[in-house]
C-alpha cells in the first residue's frame, strides 16, 4: 500500500543527507552570504569603528578575552594573530563568551557575539514556542465488504465508500535550544478529531451483515440501512536534535500515537436495529529522521523539511456489538499487540518578521501500518465466540500545516 509515499520516503531519508554532507562548498557559501549581511547591517547602522578596538590584542584594555567583554568580544586566532574581531564591529556580546563552545566551522566563538544575519540557531541559548493548526485529510480505507444480499452473492456496501472531509485541529510544539547550538530538545503535539463520514443504501427484503458468520436481516421490503463512521488521530513526541551542520539536524525520540474509530449502523428491520464497531490504537516506540533547511542562512525567508521514521508497539483494540429484533444482544471484544511502523514527512516554509517572531505554513504526510480500523472489524468479528480483531490496517493521513513560531 502507499508504494508512491513510501518510496518518497526512502529516498528522502537516503539522499538528501548525503547530499547535504557532501556539500561543504554550499555550506561555505551560506555562511559568507551571512557575513555579507551582517557587514551590511552594521554600515546601515553607521558604526564607527576604532583603530584602538580592531588593532588590540586580545586581553588589552581596550578589547578584552574575558567573558562580558564588552568592546570587540572574543578575539580570533591563528590568522588573525590574537587580534580582536574585525567583523564584530566591537559590539558588545550577545551572551558571556565562557558560556559558548566554538561553533561550526572552526573559528572564533560567533554565537556570543551580535547575531550573524538571520542565524538564529547560532545563538544560544533559545526557547521557540510554536502553535498552529493542522487540517488533515484522512484517506478512504481499503476495500472490505460490509453488507452483502441474501444470498450472499453480490456486495451492497464497501468501506471504501467512506470518504473524509479536511479536518482542523490544534498543532503545538517547542524547542529548547542549548549553548553552542548545536544541540536542541522539542516536543510536538497534534490531533485531529471528529473526522465523520455518512453513507446511507436501500437494502433488498433480505440482506446480511458480513461478519465472520453472516448475521441475516429480514426486513420483508427494500429498507435503509445508515451507517456512521468517526475517526480520531492524536500524537505527541519529544525528539533530541544534533546540528551536523548549516543545512542538517539529526534527531532521535520518542512518540506515541493514538487512532481511535468508530463504525455504528442503524436500520429497521421489523423494529429498530444497530450495532457498531469500535477500535482503539495506542503506538508507543522509538524514531529517528532528519531535519533539512534549503533557506534561512541570511535572509528572512526560510524553507526546510523533515522526514521521521520509526518502530512502535500497538496495543491494539477492538469492540462490537449488535441488537436486532427477535435476537438476544451479541457482542464481541478483542485486544492484540502488533508490531507498527508510523512515518512522516512534511515540508515547512515561512517568513521571519524579527529574532522573535515567525510564521511557517507547509504540508505534511503521516502514515501508519498495522492499526486496527473500524470497517476492518467486520469481516473477522465471530459474535458466536466473542472475540476476532483484524490489526493490519494501514490509514494515510495528508494536509497542510500553518503556525507562529515565537523565539527569546
Amino acid at each position: 500500500m502507499h508504494w508512491s509515499v513510501r518510496i518518497a520516503a526512502l529516498a528522502s531519508l537516503v539522499l538528501l543527507p548525503a547530499v547535504v554532507r557532501g556539500d561543504e562548498q554550499l555550506d561555505a557559501y551560506f555562511q559568507t552570504l551571512a557575513f555579507e549581511r551582517y557587514e551590511a547591517e552594521q554600515a546601515a547602522q553607521e558604526i564607527t569603528l576604532t583603530s584602538a578596538c580592531a588593532d588590540a590584542s586580545c586581553g588589552a584594555a581596550a578589547c578584552g578575552d574575558a567573558a562580558g567583554s564588552t568592546c570587540c568580544g572574543p578575539c580570533y586566532t591563528g590568522d588573525y594573530s590574537n587580534k580582536c574581531s574585525y567583523l564584530y564591529d566591537c559590539l558588545p556580546p550577545r551572551e558571556p563568551c565562557s558560556v559558548c563552545p566554538p561553533c561550526e566551522p572552526s573559528g572564533p566563538d560567533r554565537c556570543c557575539c551580535t547575531r550573524l544575519g538571520w542565524n538564529l540557531w547560532q545563538t544560544a541559548p533559545a526557547w521557540t514556542f510554536r502553535a498552529g493548526a493542522v487540517f488533515i485529510q484522512r484517506e478512504r480505507p481499503k476495500l472490505t465488504p460490509l453488507f452483502v444480499d441474501g444470498p450472499a452473492t453480490s456486495v451492497l456496501l464497501d468501506a471504501n465508500s467512506f470518504g473524509f472531509p479536511w479536518q482542523a485541529g490544534f498543532d503545538g510544539g517547542f524547542i529548547r535550544t542549548f549553548a553552542g547550538g548545536n544541540h536542541a530538545i522539542e516536543g510536538r503535539y497534534f490531533g485531529v478529531n471528529d473526522w465523520n463520514s455518512r453513507q446511507t443504501f436501500t437494502a433488498p427484503a433480505t440482506f446480511n451483515l458480513n461478519t465472520a458468520s453472516l448475521i441475516p436481516f429480514t426486513p420483508g421490503a427494500p429498507t435503509p440501512v445508515a451507517l456512521n463512521y468517526n475517526s480520531n488521530l492524536n500524537s505527541s513526541e519529544v525528539n533530541w536534535r544534533c546540528r551536523q551542520n548549516y543545512w542538517l539536524d539529526w534527531l532521535a525520540g520518542v512518540r506515541w500515537v493514538q487512532v481511535d474509530e468508530s463504525l455504528r449502523m442503524d436500520t429497521n428491520a421489523g423494529g429498530p436495529a444497530a450495532g457498531y464497531f469500535n477500535t482503539r490504537n495506542n503506538l508507543y516506540g522509538a524514531q529517528g529522521g532528519f531535519d533539512i533547511r534549503a533557506l534561512g542562512f541570511s535572509c528572512p525567508w526560510f524553507l526546510g523539511g523533515t522526514a521521521k521514521a520509526g518502530i512502535y508497539g500497538n496495543s491494539a483494540s477492538s469492540n462490537s456489538a449488535l441488537s436486532a429484533p427477535g435476537n438476544p444482544a451479541l457482542d464481541a471484544h478483542a485486544q492484540r499487540g502488533v508490531v507498527a511502523f508510523v512515518g512522516e514527512l512534511n515540508f515547512r516554509g515561512g517568513y521571519r518578521f524579527n529574532e522573535h517572531v515567525a510564521v511557517h505554513g507547509g504540508y505534511q504526510i503521516l502514515w501508519i501500518e498495522n492499526a486496527a480500523m473500524a470497517p476492518d472489524q467486520v469481516p473477522v468479528t465471530n459474535f458466536a465466540t466473542h472475540n476476532g480483531i483484524n490489526a493490519n490496517g494501514d490509514p494515510l493521513y495528508l494536509g497542510a500545516l500553518t503556525g507562529v513560531d515565537v523565539t527569546w
